[in-house]
């Protein structure tokens, strides 16, 4: 894994022109997308997508990682101006940034929040490189018993992406896992649900699906909305950088809520808007300045942004390693891999060694570039706030349409683009996620095509039965399958159980 000349030759592909060229680049559109309130990194990532096709994997991946930090980083830029979230990410941001600005330290607001989101954003990655490498050993080991074990572990998970109901996720999975299935079947090689169509022979599409998903109801969102959204400040006054004691000040917050939000990361469908609250609330108990958080405090914003940020790296750690995607931000970003010929997972440690490192290097000078743009950015940022929503939605779904055309240059794959994201605004409406829709599209294939090379493998149904017992890490990931699929239902048992007897116990 630490082999010195790989890392040297990925250092010299992260390093060319293209790729620093193609890095700056994502950070613009990160930027930019970030700081459109109610616009999601995952968007951001998904709309940048397509802009690859045309590089190598290389600048490929310093443009999409350029994305994936800079969305979700400058998000608080929104949150301290105008006392709304860029990005979910940033909504506890909203409880010192805006009272800060409103003092007129707008300035030094958004300076803690981009020294801090680089303490944050740091560590991930640290973490991200030592635990995957800690992690390849393991995933060596994986055949496709363990592979088909570990996919059914990731679509279990649905139930926590579904905005809090198991059987709405489940129902919007088997949905996913429907329209994986169409297309060629990968052993036999006859024809499934393709109603004689030409181009429903290779299956739809997991790029449009995700633009679609993650573009189109944002842009409706926009669209519904009239004139300027926000009281936007004329100019912003003060250095954006922090002084030595300002610095010091902030750190120890930075740091615990870095930690936090590394800890959370590692979960897999746990997402940055956890880790904000979670890493302000430990601020709340632990800081020196707990008792003036919430007033325009430095330490509340550093502890937001940290946390939110510190997921970044460390969700990646599930998707590189055993391919299941922690947020997402993340599935959004495996699509972008997968366009690219990388499969995330156990493969990526034997055939793709240099280009995980390329990941690795990407990633630190991504935060390193976002770290600048973020110092610089501050006084234009009033100046992107007054785009008028009836712009932005066109222009999204300008990209969105482009990027989607751009993929084959096959008109269907814009219509399946418009048909996944018409239907997500509709789920979207009737309270369902499209999240595990995501998940399940994903995951599909792989499930289909490892059970089948492993029945191939033992015999069928039998011999893969007793084969199991060879197998520990299969085993283990079937057991956390069965966990997470019981578990929501055993809650909502207990809670009804709860529910029912309350009355009883009152009347006594």
């Amino acid at each position: 894994m630490y082999d010195w000349n790989t890392i040297v030759l990925a250092l010299h592909q992260v390093l060319t022109p293209i790729s620093i060229i193609a890095m700056a680049i994502g950070l613009v559109i990160g930027f930019f997308i970030g700081i459109i309130p109610g616009a999601t990194a995952t968007m951001a990532v998904a709309l940048t997508v397509p802009l690859t096709f045309s590089f190598a994997t290389a600048p490929a991946l310093m443009m999409l990682l350029a994305v994936y930090v800079s969305a979700i980083w400058t998000g608080s830029i929104c949150a301290v101006l105008i006392n709304i979230p860029g990005t979910v990410a940033s909504a506890a941001t909203t409880f010192d940034g805006y009272p800060m600005a409103k003092k007129g330290q707008a300035a030094k607001a958004l300076a803690a929040s981009s020294y801090s989101s680089f303490i944050g954003t740091l560590i991930s990655g640290l973490i991200l490189i030592g635990l995957t490498s800690a992690l390849a050993p393991v995933a060596l080991k994986f055949g496709p018993i363990e592979t088909c074990a570990l996919a059914l572990f990731g679509l279990s998970i649905v139930s926590t992406l579904s905005g809090g109901s198991a059987l709405r996720g489940w129902g919007v999975a088997l949905v996913g896992l429907l329209v994986a299935t169409v297309g060629m079947a990968p052993q036999l090689g006859e024809p499934r649900f393709t109603f004689h169509s030409v181009n429903l022979l290779s299956g739809i599409s997991v790029i449009p699906v995700i633009i679609g998903i993650f573009s189109i109801p944002e842009a409706i969102g926009l669209a519904l909305k009239r004139g300027t959204m926000f009281k936007v400040p004329g100019k912003i006054t003060g250095s954006p950088f922090l002084r030595w004691g300002e610095i010091v000040r902030i750190f120890p917050t930075s740091i615990r809520s870095s930690f936090i939000g590394a800890a959370l990361g590692l979960i897999p469908a746990v997402g940055p808007e956890t880790a904000t609250f979670l890493g302000y609330w430990a601020a709340q108990k632990f800081s020196r300045y707990r008792a003036l958080l919430g007033t325009g405090e430095m330490d509340g914003v550093a502890a937001s942004e940290a946390a939110s940020c510190a997921i970044l790296g460390t969700c990646l750690v599930p998707l590189l390693s055993f391919g299941i995607p922690g947020s997402a931000e993340a599935a959004a970003f495996e699509a972008g891999l997968m366009i690219h010929g990388l499969r995330p997972g156990p493969a990526l440690f034997t055939q793709q060694l240099p280009m995980l490192w390329v990941l690795f290097l990407g990633f630190i000078l991504a935060i390193v570039g976002t770290f600048l743009l973020s110092l610089v950015s501050t006084m234009i940022s009033p100046a992107m706030l007054r785009i008028p929503p009836a712009v932005l939605a066109p222009l999204i779904i300008v990209f969105s349409v482009i990027g989607a055309y751009g993929l084959s240059s096959n008109p269907f794959d814009v219509y399946v683009m418009l048909v996944a994201g018409l239907l997500t605004f509709l789920l979207q409406i009737l309270g369902f996620s499209p999240i595990p829709l995501v998940l399940a599209i994903i995951l599909g294939p792989i499930i289909e095509t490892s059970l089948s090379e492993a029945l191939a493998a033992y015999g069928g149904w039998h011999g893969l039965g007793i084969s199991l017992g060879v197998h520990p890490i299969a085993l283990a990931f079937l057991a956390f399958a069965l966990i997470a699929f019981a578990l929501p239902l055993l809650v909502g048992k207990r809670k009804s159980f709860e529910a029912a007897t309350e009355p009883i116990v009152e009347s006594l």
